[in-house]
């Protein structure tokens, strides 16, 4: 698979709008609190057996696409077709979510690689363009691009900070087109040097 991206080409075209402002104004309200229940989401998975390790995954992913961003719980669909979550809306497929276990994928480029390759075989059966993978730690999302992968978004769900970036895979945002030239997103994150048409 080949992976593109680098210096954002197409974020000035959008933050003057006022979907990106509202969808921005809510990241930012929402983001302490979704990093206090993250933390309990995950002491509740090490707890007296708790929830699968996957499942406290995708509940930390479910309250990030709809308490953090604008997503109904009508819009997250769960093991359809194998794959963890699928989000749509008005019976658009926009979204594959592939969920692993906690931890299991930060600094870990191969397990990054498999997840995502699981995650576009899903994807291409259910024709959806667009593909995430987390583990309740990081988040990255890719697209089909004409050259191959395209670099979406790779946040942390971490950091003290709220990511803006999240708005791309916002309601208002996943349908917006999003292009790079230069370094790949996960090549960065790993401190790699590695182009637009290399090989992921």
């Amino acid at each position: 698979m080949k992976l593109s991206a680098g210096t954002d080409l197409g974020h000035e075209t959008f933050v003057n709008l006022s979907g990106y402002k509202k969808c921005v104004e809510r990241i930012c309200s929402r983001w302490e609190d979704f990093r206090a229940k993250r933390e309990e989401r995950l002491r509740e998975g090490t707890r007296n057996g708790g929830n699968s390790p996957e499942k406290v995954a995708e509940d930390i992913l479910s309250d990030l696409f709809t308490e953090v961003l604008d997503w109904s719980l009508g819009d997250l669909n769960h093991q359809v077709k194998f794959a963890d979550m699928l989000l749509s809306k008005n019976f658009y497929k926009w979204l594959i979510v592939e969920a692993k276990r906690p931890g299991s994928l930060v600094g870990n480029r191969v397990a990054i690689d498999s997840a995502l390759e699981q995650a576009w075989g899903y994807a291409d059966k259910q024709k959806v363009k667009r593909v995430a993978v987390s583990d309740g730690e990081m988040l990255y999302a890719a697209e089909r691009g004409t050259s191959g992968l395209r670099d979406r978004i790779y946040v942390s769900l971490r950091d003290e900070k709220p990511p803006l970036d999240l708005w791309w895979l916002s309601v208002f945002g996943i349908g917006k087109d999003r292009h790079y030239d230069g370094e790949s997103m996960l090549a960065s994150s790993f401190g790699i040097a590695e182009s637009k048409d290399n090989e992921a």
